[in-house]
């Protein structure tokens, strides 16, 4: 029991606490700077993804060619593949896929109906 009372315990002092806490709290504040700027970058990629899958679709009713095949727009590899829906014969389905540069990809399905080709 005397061996017990008679040792040292060492502790961290008031300072060196205090100057860990500020540095992991230097280390957040630039953290969220950079994950501000991805999540800025990501919504606008997204936004770009959605007018060109937008843009595609038009021009597919616009044309009625629907037949699948591969475009390359800005940075992004497009994937058109169109099939008819369940063999209805008013009914198209296609599905886009986007593969940006960076390797994301986004993808998207919609059912059209045809009134004539």
């Amino acid at each position: 029991m005397a061996k017990l009372l008679n040792k040292k315990y060492q502790a961290y002092s008031l300072v060196e606490s205090l100057v860990s806490l500020a540095i992991v709290a230097i280390l957040i504040a630039i953290c969220s700077v950079f994950f501000a700027q991805f999540q800025a970058y990501n919504s606008t990629l997204n936004d770009k993804a959605n007018v060109i899958m937008q843009e595609q679709l038009d021009k597919l009713k616009q044309e009625k060619t629907f037949t699948s095949n591969e475009i390359e727009k800005e940075d992004f590899k497009i994937n058109i593949r169109c099939a008819p829906y369940n063999n209805i014969e008013n009914l198209v389905h296609i599905e886009m896929q986007l593969k940006h540069k960076t390797g994301k990809v986004y993808d998207k399905d919609y059912l059209i109906i045809i009134d004539d080709l």
